[in-house]
């Protein structure tokens, strides 16, 4: 009975820590494609960058407590983990011979946020609705984009880059062409997927807008 009470409190705080970093992920896929600071140069980039590597720390954090507090660090001998450790590793290992120290050591942060997703995504985020749920923002988020990005294309911009009419000036919030199609390729791609997946009408109206 002792041990029964002890792993219901370990999955309590497990879930409670769980709570926390789906919060952060939600955030990170609402802000980074919509944060900008139209003062800085560039204006898009580093916004987002940063964005994304704080929440990545944040969550990062989050994970490690959550491990602390129900004493369970998970086995890391599962594919795919070990091919993007040693990446990381290798990765790391390559300021050694870098022609700028200097420039490697800043872009470090934003090389090590990707994987650190991976490993935060694949140890806390178990539950199909929690899933659905961050799919839906992921597909509303990119909604949103493409609609801004059609109003772009027909000259209805913000004033502070007024004049961005015709193809070759859809960036969205993302300030390139390349950049902000390579965004739209995720939401596509997920709404493609779900729209052939779901049984109801409504729900396959409502994906294929």
């Amino acid at each position: 009975m002792k041990d029964e009470n002890h792993s219901i409190i370990k999955q309590k705080k497990s879930s409670d820590w769980d709570e926390g970093i789906f919060i952060v992920l939600a955030v990170m896929i609402i802000l980074i494609p919509v944060v900008f600071y139209p003062y800085c140069i560039p204006v898009f980039n580093t916004a987002k960058n940063l964005v994304f590597q704080l929440l990545a720390l944040i969550a990062f954090v989050l994970l490690t407590l959550k491990f602390i507090a129900t004493e369970h660090f998970p086995c890391i001998k599962t594919s795919p983990n070990i091919p993007i450790l040693i990446y990381l590793i290798f990765g790391s290992l390559s300021l050694i011979w870098s022609i700028n120290i200097y420039h490697s050591i800043l872009a470090l942060p934003l090389f090590l946020a990707g994987p650190i997703i991976y490993f935060v995504v694949s140890n806390s985020l178990k539950e199909q609705k929690k899933i659905d749920l961050l799919l839906l923002i992921i597909i509303i988020i990119g909604t949103g984009m493409g609609v801004y990005g059609i109003l772009q294309y027909l000259g209805i911009d913000f004033e502070f880059w007024t004049g961005n009419v015709a193809r070759g000036q859809v960036f969205g919030l993302f300030g390139n062409v390349n950049y902000f199609a390579e965004y739209m390729i995720l939401p596509l791609s997920l709404t493609i997927g779900l729209f052939l997946s779901r049984d109801k009408t409504f729900n396959k109206v409502l994906l294929f807008f």
